[in-house]
């Protein structure tokens, strides 16, 4: 069977005359090796591929999570210094005696 799986060369010409002397069976069988590695192969690549992508999902998932943790910390510590900003300027008003006339 591995003369048989040797078979397979770059060289066409070279090919042909290895074949002699096999049964066409036993050629058929290498034919089917060969497509049952390649498939193989391919769903090998595939599952690689899916992979990749669902780790890169992943990682781009966490970013912005971590992304949208910080952005909610920012927009709270904003509000509360528009807050201390706000009363100061009420005290302001109320101890000069500011009143907004429209």
């Amino acid at each position: 069977m591995n003369d048989l799986r040797n078979l397979v060369d770059r060289d066409p010409q070279v090919r042909i005359q290895r074949t002699k002397g096999f049964s066409p069976e036993e050629i058929s069988s290498v034919a089917d090796w060969i497509a049952t590695e390649h498939a193989r192969r391919n769903v090998r690549q595939s599952r690689r591929r899916i992979r990749e992508a669902f780790k890169s999902y992943r990682n781009e998932r966490t970013y912005l999570k971590q992304q949208i943790k910080e952005r909610d910390a920012l927009l709270l510590t904003l509000k509360a210094e528009t807050d201390a900003m706000a009363a100061v300027i009420k005290d302001i008003k109320k101890s000069y005696g500011i009143r907004v006339v429209a």
